[in-house]
């Protein structure tokens, strides 16, 4: 749990993307990207129940300034810069700004056409809210391997490590991760791809307490009964009549990822995904009525610009 001053700097230091070392021929290498979103989500609090599934339209912009360092030939260090902000259509408790980055270390082992490349990267980033309940701090650490199959699919996998330390208690996360991503070039200007992770840790979720006619929600004590914390949810409360509360528990998470990438230009491309997580909270966990499952939908439109 930390506490925010007022105003944070929205930069620090950060370490880019997947970047092939195909060749060393500068020392250095600049790159600025802009990334303009639009999405909706169709769970934004999480909610269990039919009734707490609440959905909002969002738009996001995130700005990118890399700096890539090579080593030697086969080695290279990556410095990356970003600031982002996302706005939602009516639930303005959830807009929120921030900034951070990432360093990051890669290694191909060869000049083959198939030699994978090592990234090992650590990022911090920062994002404040109001209410700031949700402002936190996510510390990560990443692990991953990049390989070629052909000359038109390629595929990454790898592992990660994540903390969110909160305003709130009850948004101090802790995860695991393992992760698979293929692409597949079908022409020069279009590629299709999707991604796969399984996450153990901790997830929120959000329910009605006390409905709009001031009768109180009975039904949600198999919901709460393991939580490991609960507070009010001040963005849901500020956002809909009645109260809303955010519970914390542990569970396992599947997410699916797929979509597909247009290449305008050189500098311009069009983006289209979708992503699906699947959350269960297990019986053995302590649940009184069973295995809990959580979904969440998020259907995403992206523009990115480089120069």
């Amino acid at each position: 749990m930390i506490k925010y001053p007022k105003v944070i700097a929205g930069l620090s230091l950060a370490a880019a993307l997947y970047a092939p070392l195909i060749s060393a021929d500068e020392d250095a290498w600049l790159s600025t990207t802009l990334e303009v979103t639009g999405g909706l989500d169709y769970n934004v609090g999480n909610g269990a129940k039919h009734r707490d599934k609440v959905e909002d339209h969002f738009g996001e912009a995130v700005l990118t300034v890399g700096h890539e360092f090579f080593i030697t030939e086969y080695h290279a260090v990556n410095l990356q810069l970003d600031m982002n902000t996302r706005q939602f259509k009516d639930i303005n408790g959830l807009d929120h700004w921030g900034g951070g980055g990432e360093i990051a270390y890669f290694m191909q082992p060869g000049r083959h056409f198939y030699t994978p490349v090592i990234q090992v990267n650590a990022s911090l980033h920062e994002e404040v809210y109001n209410p700031d309940q949700r402002s936190n701090r996510l510390t990560k650490g990443q692990l991953v391997i990049m390989e070629r199959m052909s000359d038109r699919i390629s595929a990454n996998t790898g592992i990660e490590y994540s903390q969110r330390d909160a305003n709130a208690e009850i948004f101090d996360l802790e995860e695991y991760r393992a992760f698979f991503a293929l692409d597949l070039m079908l022409t020069q200007n279009i590629t299709l791809y999707g991604a796969f992770s399984f996450i153990r840790g901790d997830i929120t979720s959000s329910a009605q307490v006390q409905f709009c006619n001031g009768a109180l929600a009975t039904d949600i004590y198999d919901l709460v009964n393991n939580a490991h914390a609960i507070a009010t949810d001040k963005a849901l409360s500020e956002a809909f009549c009645g109260t809303w509360l955010t519970y914390k528990l542990e569970a396992d998470t599947q997410t699916y990822r797929t979509g597909i990438n247009y290449a305008l230009s050189h500098d311009w491309s069009l983006d289209i995904s979708g992503l699906y997580a699947h959350a269960r909270v297990n019986a053995d966990a302590g649940t009184l009525y069973g295995n809990i499952d959580y979904e969440r939908a998020v259907f995403l439109i992206s523009l990115f610009a480089g120069f």
